[in-house]
């Protein structure tokens, strides 16, 4: 355990004290509950440790910090820096040092730190939405963005030509930016400061609270489709409103790591998903990034502020490193990522089809077993000889690409994944989506009318069983 993890578990064990005095509530969050259900010991260097809370209780976790900690910590939000990327809390411990120089963000307090993520119970008006996606984009030099953007939504109401009315509406939907207009209205009256305290006030004193029908049981919905039960929401960087359970903080359990107990939500499917999406097994468990970076300066005893007054007179500042990055970022995410990713899409949907055929082939003389445990309703038998497919259908879906062999194979796989209980979901219109429903969707129309055995049947290929 490096000296920059033993100041992050000392101030956890402060977070975990101040919720037990003052009735406040957490759970791990992102890379770090994968982590620590995962590990008993840090195993690398990483510096980042996140946890959420209820935003109600951040405020009052805030209020008792500059009450009682304000000389050696400082709980850093849109309060006290409006150039933070997302409405987030900062736990910094001020008699430490760490800056790491990739690191997009600006921050007033680059010290060792605790990042605590709001968990929302009550949803703002319009107006503060539109305003914290507002800021969001000009914090990460997008700010031309938003004009662009406020042109689409208007242009999506008001042109005739159906062509560029679904490129403006397609586009705002991309942007999650439904209100966009007013938060670019609003930064004529207000800076950007004044915009992150408009925010914060407003979250603080909504009273709507935000619905779900996600977790609600599939036989309620079949009965009504409709019916709704107050959630907790998290708004992420994208602001991406993300609707998570109403017991996400009472329905815990407990991790034991570097002999200390964490609480974690008690179903990790069900939560990392819902923060990270379909992949979530593999990106929740990414490799963090960590001390032993060179671009990373840091220091378990030196306070932040010394080093700060340090390089005050330096020709560039820490603010003007990280504005730089960002801009490198933007480049490389325009001109390099998009690319790469799209050539990487191509080579996994090709790769499909090779698992396809190899998959179909290994099956082939286990049809009639297949079919038995079919009828017979035996779970365990299919679920044993459709473990590659099942597998493959997994490791694609992360990907966003359906995977599929032919309609057989699929309705067993469906048994199975019926019995797994996988989460089902509720668009808009209270259509209900089950695990197969999506994995149906995103599989080529080729597949679905043409099995591998009539690919190879109308080519007048021979095939050899073993």
């Amino acid at each position: 355990m490096t000296g920059v993890q033993s100041k992050l578990l000392e101030l956890m064990d402060e977070i975990k004290s101040i919720c037990v005095e003052k009735k406040l509530s957490y759970v791990l969050c992102y890379e770090t509950a994968a982590y620590f259900a995962d590990h008993e010991v840090y195993e690398d260097e990483q510096y980042n440790l996140k946890i959420m809370m209820p935003y109600g209780d951040i405020i009052k976790l805030e209020k008792y910090v500059e009450k009682n900690l304000s000389d050696k910590r400082i709980v850093e939000s849109w309060k006290n820096n409006e150039k933070l990327h997302m409405l987030k809390f900062r736990y910094v411990d001020r008699e430490s040092l760490l800056f790491d120089g990739r690191s997009a963000e600006h921050h007033i307090a680059p010290g060792v730190c605790v990042t605590i993520y709001p968990a929302r119970q009550f949803e703002m008006s319009e107006t503060a939405r539109a305003c914290e996606r507002y800021l969001q984009l000009c914090n990460k030099g997008q700010r031309n963005k938003v004009l662009r953007l406020v042109f689409f939504k208007y242009a999506s109401r008001l042109s005739r030509i159906r062509f560029f009315k679904r490129l403006a509406t397609r586009q705002l939907r991309i942007d999650n930016t439904n209100y966009i207009h007013r938060g670019w209205f609003k930064h004529f009256k207000m800076t950007d400061k004044e915009i992150a305290k408009f925010i914060m006030d407003e979250q603080s004193k909504a009273t709507k609270p935000y619905l779900s029908s996600r977790y609600i049981p599939e036989e309620v919905l079949l009965k009504d489709p409709e019916y709704r039960e107050e959630c907790y929401a998290f708004a992420d960087d994208r602001a991406n409103v993300i609707k998570l359970p109403m017991d996400l903080f009472t329905n815990t359990s407990t991790v034991t790591f570097e002999d200390r107990e964490f609480a974690v939500y008690a179903d990790e499917e069900l939560f990392l998903s819902a923060l990270y999406g379909d992949n979530w097994r593999v990106r929740s468990r990414e490799e963090a990034t960590g001390t032993d970076r060179p671009a990373v300066i840091c220091d378990g005893n030196l306070p932040y502020q010394q080093y700060l007054d340090y390089i005050a007179d330096d020709e560039m500042s820490l603010e003007d490193i990280t504005a730089e990055k960002l801009e490198y970022n933007l480049w490389m995410g325009y001109y390099h990522n998009t690319p790469v990713n799209n050539a990487l899409r191509t080579f996994n949907r090709a790769r499909r089809s090779v698992d396809r055929i190899d998959i179909w082939y290994r099956l082939r003389p286990m049809r009639e077993e297949l079919r038995e445990a079919y009828n017979n309703k035996n779970i365990d038998r299919i679920k044993s000889i459709l473990k590659d497919y099942l597998k493959a259908t997994d490791k694609y879906y992360e990907m966003r690409i359906g995977f599929y062999i032919d309609a057989e194979i699929f309705e067993c796989a469906k048994l199975v994944w019926e019995a797994e209980q996988r989460p089902v979901t509720v668009n808009a219109e209270g259509e209900i989506s089950t695990f197969a429903d999506k994995v149906y969707d995103r599989v080529p129309d080729i597949y679905k009318t043409e099995t591998p055995d009539m690919y190879f049947a109308k080519r007048g290929t021979k095939i050899i069983d073993n």
